[in-house]
């Protein structure tokens, strides 16, 4: 179903300079949902660490529209926002400028230009993440190629409660859960289901170290450590990429991931202060499987309670004409609940529902979505008015005001 054109009035005038002047500060993650149609590429820009350029984390690169990631990656170079290309492998394994690349499954609309990818940088990986599904498709097998070409990047199949702590960001693997993993090659899993789905959390910190002036000393002077606590970070503010990942992989990562129910337990009131309170609430989800009937429903929306929704299709039509009014229904059901009450629904945008397929009032294609998280504040949107076959043109970066 297409989603309705946003008014011309949510969209300020094109400004590169504030755009990239949000690259350039430290305390923020950006997250890019690239136009490429009915596929995946996503890159998330880590946040900067002192004078250093950006590191990122790539999940998927469709093969639909190959050259779109790296023309993206390249104009981030270009303005210093991440490191130029490496032409060795000289720079240690923590300071590549991808700490990972993912592959959330082996199907084409998400690995089809991965091994293009990985032959360009392949100095600047450090890790390459893949669901463990094996599928001989031409994709799949030049994927595991370009990696057997380059051994200095690290290979993993992780599962579900893996954690990587990168700076102030944590990666958490929600998906495939492990008892899924072990059926991939005997009870028929589908290779939607196999695929990674991810939460990137920021700002986090597990531990804060506290200290206290010792009597009669001036202030910042001699002071000595008193112990560690659980941090207690007021805002973190989570980004959940659901891959292609299906009801039947959903249901396994909700029972992997519980929630915490009560509010009373001392138990609780410890985890609180450094986990959260609901490992699967979202401000941020990339919907899964493009909005496909079969890729979420509503018990999973509630409790991802996401902020903002994105969705990554054509708009209504393509080859599997995605998204799908069922899935489009829940995530609106979940948003505002108004299954019983007959009133009329509110349109997507002014339900922070947003799709690279959307285009504005009168006309034109709004195309790739930039979500910029602050360590505080409010979540950005900003819109880059590509089509499907154009580059992501930062120049063209337009914020999306709120509804």
């Amino acid at each position: 179903m297409k989603p309705s054109p946003i008014p011309n009035s949510r969209l300020e005038a094109p400004d590169p300079d504030r755009f990239f002047d949000l690259c350039d500060a430290p305390n923020n993650m950006i997250h890019f949902l690239v136009n490429v149609g009915d596929g995946d590429t996503q890159l998330v820009l880590l946040p900067k660490v002192g004078d250093e350029a950006r590191r990122a984390v790539v999940v998927d690169v469709s093969g639909g529209q190959k050259a779109k990631l790296p023309g993206l990656v390249a104009t981030l170079q270009q303005a210093g926002v991440l490191a130029p290309p490496q032409a060795d492998n000289s720079t240690p394994a923590n300071r590549k400028v991808f700490p990972i690349v993912v592959g959330t499954h082996p199907h084409h609309d998400h690995i089809g230009g991965m091994a293009d990818f990985i032959d360009l940088f392949r100095f600047d990986i450090a890790a390459y993440w893949d669901a463990g599904y094996y599928l001989p498709t031409g994709a799949f097998i030049e994927t595991m190629e370009a990696l057997e070409q380059n051994p200095h990047i690290a290979w993993a199949q992780p599962a579900s409660g893996l954690s990587q702590f990168i700076d102030d960001v944590r990666i958490l693997v929600l998906g495939p859960g492990i008892t899924l993993k072990h059926q991939y090659d005997s009870y028929g899993v589908d290779p939607n289901n196999a695929s990674i789905a991810l939460k990137f959390e920021y700002p986090y910190k597990r531990v804060q170290v506290r200290s206290e002036r010792v009597a009669g000393a001036a202030v910042g002077q001699k002071e000595q450590l008193s112990g560690r606590l659980y941090a207690k970070v007021r805002s973190v503010k989570s980004l959940v990429l659901g891959g292609d990942a299906q009801a039947r992989a959903w249901a396994q990562i909700q029972v992997d991931h519980p929630k915490l129910e009560s509010r009373f337990s001392p138990i609780f009131s410890e985890l609180k202060m450094a986990r959260g309170i609901d490992p699967l609430r979202a401000t941020v989800f990339t919907v899964s499987h493009h909005a496909s009937k079969r890729g979420i429903y509503l018990e999973l929306l509630e409790a991802l309670s996401p902020g903002i929704s994105l969705v990554s299709s054509v708009g209504g039509g393509g080859k599997h004409g995605f998204p799908h009014q069922v899935a489009q229904d829940a995530i609106r059901e979940a948003k505002e609940k108004i299954a019983k009450t007959g009133k009329n629904r509110s349109v997507d945008h002014k339900l922070n529902i947003y799709y690279t397929s959307d285009t504005r009032t009168g006309g034109g294609s709004l195309g790739t979505i930039a979500t910029v998280i602050p360590a505080s504040g409010s979540v950005q949107l900003w819109r880059f008015e590509d089509e499907r076959a154009d580059l992501v043109d930062l120049n063209k970066a337009r914020l999306l005001n709120k509804p």
